[in-house]
C-alpha cells in the first residue's frame, strides 16, 4: 500500500492502523510453555515507505517520515516500532557515512583556518602547500556529495537550508583556494 503524499491527511489512528498490520511474529512457531524463549522472530514489510516487493523505492526512502515529521498530529507515529526499527536499520547502514562527513567537515575547519593563517602571513612553506592539496581533495568531495544530494532530491534540494550553506561554504573555499 502506497499511500503517498496523501499520508498526512489519513487521520493519526487509521495510519497507526497500517503500521500495525506491518509488523507481526514470523511463522516459525513460538514454544508458549517456556516463558523465557527468546527466541523469536518478527517480520517487518516496509511497504509504507514506498518499498517495492523487489525492495526497490519508487521515492527516496525516508521521504514519507519527512512527510510526517512537518505534519504537528502525526508526531506520536515517529516513535512507532515500524518506523523506528525502519530508521535503525538506516543508520546501520548510513552511520559511516555520516562520520566520515563529521570528519571530514572538523578536517575542513581546521584546514581552511590553518591555511587562511599561512595565506595571511604569506608564507609559501611546504606545510602550506599540503593544505592547499588536502582543502582542494576536500572541496572535490563536497562537489561530489551536493550533486549526489541534488540527483536523489531533485528540487527538494533547494529547500534545505543545510543545503544552502554548503552551496555557500563550496562557493567560498572555491574562491579561497
Amino acid at each position: 500500500m502506497d499511500i503517498g503524499k496523501k499520508c498526512t491527511r489519513v487521520p493519526p489512528s487509521t495510519l497507526e492502523k497500517i503500521l500495525d498490520s506491518m509488523y507481526r511474529p514470523a511463522s516459525k512457531p513460538i514454544n508458549e510453555s517456556d516463558e523465557d524463549n527468546s527466541d523469536y522472530d518478527i517480520e517487518f514489510n516496509f511497504r509504507f515507505f514506498g518499498c517495492a516487493a523487489d525492495g526497490t523505492f519508487s521515492v527516496p526512502e525516508t521521504f514519507y517520515l519527512w512527510l510526517l515529521t512537518q505534519s504537528y498530529i502525526h508526531h506520536d507515529l515517529i516513535s512507532h516500532p515500524v518506523i523506528a526499527r525502519f530508521m535503525d536499520l538506516k543508520w546501520k547502514k548510513l552511520r559511516t557515512f555520516y562520520y566520515f562527513d563529521v570528519i571530514c567537515q572538523i578536517i575542513l575547519a581546521i584546514l581552511w583556518t590553518w591555511y587562511s593563517m599561512q595565506v595571511t602571513n604569506q608564507s609559501g612553506d611546504q606545510i602550506g602547500i599540503v593544505t592547499y592539496y588536502m582543502l582542494l581533495i576536500i572541496l572535490v568531495y563536497m562537489l561530489v556529495r551536493e550533486i549526489f544530494d541534488f540527483i536523489i532530491f531533485g528540487r527538494q534540494y533547494f529547500v534545505s537550508i543545510e543545503n544552502w550553506i554548503s552551496l555557500i561554504m563550496i562557493g567560498k573555499l572555491n574562491h579561497i583556494i
